[in-house]
């Protein structure tokens, strides 16, 4: 990197703190004090501990830090309290209220003023929890909801503008508090300071991701996908016409944060395959502004009723245009990378609804069905060696409409056997990891089984060859090689022990899927060995050894009554010459 960038130990206070951008603790505190005397945080105290001493959801605004890092060559040290100051103007002008903002250091791990840089960031560099209230601290230090580290430095090496001292490479990353995880790092080309402010501006703007509390609807029916959604500080307008927290359409990620009985957070899950769609504000004379919502999700229940140790939250989705690499991994082999088992050769329909037009079921007692509506053809993809597929941003269209970013629905296929239908938004990430259930299980029983029914097979022909043999051998009175046949047939493995070793192939497969917590190819499993049983009940449940010594002595019992006429006849002959 050319040059050093700055992080000075403390970065003061930007201008526009007297409009609000910044406040101090005490003018905060007294704010806080002001809005609970005036009914903002409501007369039911919230369920949760860590809402205690907080104002109410609607009106809390967002606590979050920015920090600015430049590099020499591209802000001279005596310009950084002015770009610094200018990018807050610029966000108080886009938040408002909406935000209490503070600039601050940024972490000691960034140790240069560029993409690079933000990459390397980890979550351990970022503040940890808040503890939970005590008798001795009722009101514990309470980490930043959101915090945006900008670099601001010369043009990126790999362009047409390597040389102009006016270019500059503007790049920004958030740290999620809530979810505690960092963000893609978002990167923008500017000309000259002003517009590179101006990008840094966007950027911050284009990462921030606000919050929604997710509630079921009451008396919903069982079967709902309907939600109540309350947006964060949604009575704190923003001043920017262009930013609606509130905006209808957008996708929401769900995901959960536990905590113990103390109200220390225990644990933070996402919830996979799970989406919400924003609807419209239900009640626009609500303070709260309380938001319908869609739940699209692959799991039966997606969202239930939970207690006071237990927050349904939701973040919106940013889409962008060159949709996700999704790498297709065994579930349980790791979190990526390298570590996850890649799932090779799995077929993937890119759809834009869940139920296929050939996975309808027949039309019911000989009615006809009505004639299909037009509908989008799906996209299909085949994992590669990495077990790599790319989700486009958009799902696929009929021909005449134009693509618009949204939800796909992957449809997975092994083979023949489709796995599930799950629901996903591309373009948050350019890479991501969908773990699945790995379907090797599944084929390696059905490899076993199909060896087992060749040795069925090679059963049922060798009894009725030797069955044949031992009626021949009968019916030329060889009663010894017919004894001898139907010894050979009592040997033959029998419906008993091939039910056997059916289950005992099943058990230790679906053992070992139930172990690793795949139960849909444990009742696959299950359904395989009752199928492989079945067939065995078919064409081996009769006794063969029965039914062949019965013919044999039938045969021998009409050959010995054959040999009596005969020596009886001959006798009549004799006696009458």
């Amino acid at each position: 990197m050319s040059g050093s960038f700055t992080t000075p130990a403390a970065q003061k206070r930007p201008r526009n703190c007297k409009r609000g951008v910044e406040l101090s603790w005490t003018v905060r505190a007294a704010l806080v004090m002001a809005a609970f005397a005036c009914g903002f945080a409501g007369s039911n105290r919230s369920a949760w501990a860590q809402d205690e001493g907080l104002p109410a959801w609607e009106r809390r605004a967002y606590e979050v830090r920015v920090s600015l890092a430049v590099d020499a060559a591209a802000v001279p040290p005596g310009r950084f309290d002015e770009v610094r100051d200018e990018l807050g103007d610029l966000l108080w002008r886009t938040f408002g209220e909406h935000w209490n903002l503070t600039f601050v250091p940024p972490p000691a791990s960034l140790t240069r003023a560029d993409a690079a840089g933000l990459r390397r960031l980890r979550p351990e560099d970022f503040p940890p929890p808040a503890d939970p209230p005590t008798e001795e601290e009722p009101n514990p230090a309470r980490p930043p909801d959101r915090w945006f580290v900008v670099t601001l430095g010369p043009a990126a090496a790999v362009g047409r503008r390597v040389g102009d001292p006016q270019a500059r490479t503007v790049a920004a990353r958030e740290w999620d508090g809530t979810r505690r995880v960092l963000g893609p790092v978002r990167t923008a080309d500017a000309t000259g300071l002003p517009a590179a402010v101006q990008a840094a501006g966007r950027l911050v703007r284009d990462l921030f991701h606000p919050e929604y509390r997710v509630a079921p609807v009451p008396d919903a029916a069982v079967d709902s996908n309907e939600v109540r959604l309350a947006a964060r500080a949604a009575a704190l307008p923003v001043r920017d016409p262009a930013v609606d927290p509130l905006a209808p359409g957008r996708w929401l990620s769900l995901f959960l944060r536990l905590y113990q009985r103390d109200g220390a957070l225990r644990d933070i899950r996402e919830t996979p395959y799970t989406f919400v769609r924003v609807g419209p504000v239900l009640d626009e004379n609500d303070p709260a502004r309380v938001q319908s919502g869609e739940v699209v999700s692959a799991l039966r229940s997606a969202v239930g009723r939970t207690r006071g140790r237990t927050q349904t939250l939701a973040r919106p989705i940013h889409q962008q245009e060159g949709g996700t690499t999704l790498r297709l991994i065994a579930r349980g082999s790791g979190a990526g990378g390298a570590a996850g088992r890649p799932l090779v050769g799995y077929r993937v329909k890119l759809a834009d609804r869940r139920t296929l037009p050939s996975e309808r079921p027949p039309p019911e007692g000989g009615e006809e069905r009505p004639e299909p509506e037009p509908i989008p053809e799906p996209f299909e993809e085949v994992s590669d060696r990495g077990g790599r597929i790319t989700v486009p941003a958009a799902p696929p269209t009929l021909p005449d409409a134009e693509p618009t970013k949204g939800l796909v629905w992957l449809h997975v296929y092994s083979g023949k056997a489709k796995l599930g239908a799950l629901p996903y938004v591309a373009g948050a990430v350019p890479a991501d990891v969908l773990e699945l259930d790995d379907d090797a299980l599944r084929l390696g029983l059905e490899g076993e089984y199909a060896l087992l029914s060749g040795e069925m097979l090679e059963v049922v022909a060798h009894r009725a060859v030797l069955t044949a043999r031992a009626k021949k051998s009968a019916k030329e009175k060889s009663y010894a090689e017919a004894e001898a046949r139907l010894e050979e047939l009592s040997g033959l493995p029998r419906a008993e022990a091939f039910k056997r070793r059916i289950d005992a192939l099943a058990a230790g497969v679906r053992a070992e899927a139930l172990e690793s917590g795949d139960r849909l190819t444990a009742a696959r499993v299950a359904k395989l060995a009752e199928k492989m049983r079945e067939l065995a009940n078919t064409y081996l449940s009769a006794d063969p050894l029965a039914a062949a010594k019965s013919q044999v002595a039938e045969l021998k019992t009409l050959a010995e009554e054959i040999e009596e006429r005969e020596r009886r006849a001959a006798g009549r002959r004799a006696r009458e010459r």
